[in-house]
Order: structure tokens, then C-alpha cells, then sequence
């Protein structure tokens, strides 16, 4: 993806959230200079001409979710390259009674909001956690990317 210069990709089939630090060519984790700024009431950080693609797997907008992959085979090769990679949010209220591999299902849905304007992107994310905030919507992450041409 960074090869085509692409900055964001957001992909899913995991079921959790999870967002990269910028991922270059060779495959390895970047650290972009980053500006902060307040959205929502919270800090948010943009980053700065990334040296790489970031990818955000934005969790689950249906029922099925699952555990974060305890797989001794990724190990901190694999999560040294997120910014952020959480177990399901809905690992709180255990396991599924149908299948112990995964969280109860249906008590958490994620979606983002992605806006551009210019030369800067702003994604955030939000959940809704059947058990929280009287099942209204709630901001999990944010972040951004800023293109600075020459």
C-alpha cells in the first residue's frame, strides 16, 4: 500500500479494533512527527506526512466479535506495529455460551467517521456498548493524517 502511496486503508474481518502505526514498504513500523490538537473534548493526534500506511480495523458493526489472537507466533514482532490493538471491548461480559473462543455476542458495535478537508483526514471512532452510556454512542479513538506538499 505505502508503494502505491496510499495513507489509510481500513480493512476488517477481525472483529476487534485495531489502528498501525504507519507501515512502510519493508513491512516495518514507522514513527511519524505528530501534531497535536483537541476534537471532542479530547486530544487528538495527527500525523504528519506518515512514512507508510496506517490500517484501522474497525472492529464490528454486527454481532460476531472475537478475543485478541493470543498466538505466541505474532508476539511483539506483529503488535510492535500498532499504535493501538485491543482485545474486544466486549471480552468484559465474557464468553459467547455457544462458542467459549469469543465474547458474548451483540453487546458492542464500533463504527468511524472519516472526514477530509484539504489536506487533512480526520477518522473517529465510536461504540456502542449496550451496557454503557445508556446504549448511546461513545468515542473509543481518534486520530488523523496531515499531508504537507513541497
Amino acid at each position: 500500500m505505502d508503494k502505491l502511496d496510499i495513507d489509510l486503508v481500513v480493512q476488517g474481518h477481525d472483529h476487534i479494533y485495531a489502528r498501525t502505526k504507519p507501515i512502510n514498504q519493508e513491512g516495518k513500523a514507522t514513527t511519524p512527527t505528530k501534531l497535536k490538537d483537541r476534537l471532542n473534548e479530547k486530544t487528538i493526534e495527527y500525523s504528519v506526512n506518515p512514512d507508510g500506511s496506517i490500517y484501522v480495523i474497525p472492529a464490528t458493526a454486527g454481532p460476531k466479535v472475537y478475543y485478541k489472537n493470543p498466538s505466541e507466533k505474532l508476539g511483539d514482532k506483529y503488535y510492535n506495529l500498532f499504535e493501538l490493538a485491543e482485545e474486544n471491548h466486549a471480552a468484559v461480559y465474557g464468553p459467547d455460551p455457544s462458542d467459549n473462543r469469543r465474547p458474548v455476542r451483540g453487546q458492542v458495535q464500533n463504527f468511524v467517521g472519516i472526514t477530509v478537508d484539504e489536506n487533512k483526514l480526520t477518522a473517529v471512532t465510536y461504540e456502542i456498548d449496550q451496557n454503557k452510556n445508556d446504549a448511546k454512542p461513545f468515542i473509543v479513538d481518534q486520530f488523523g493524517i496531515i499531508k504537507k506538499y513541497q
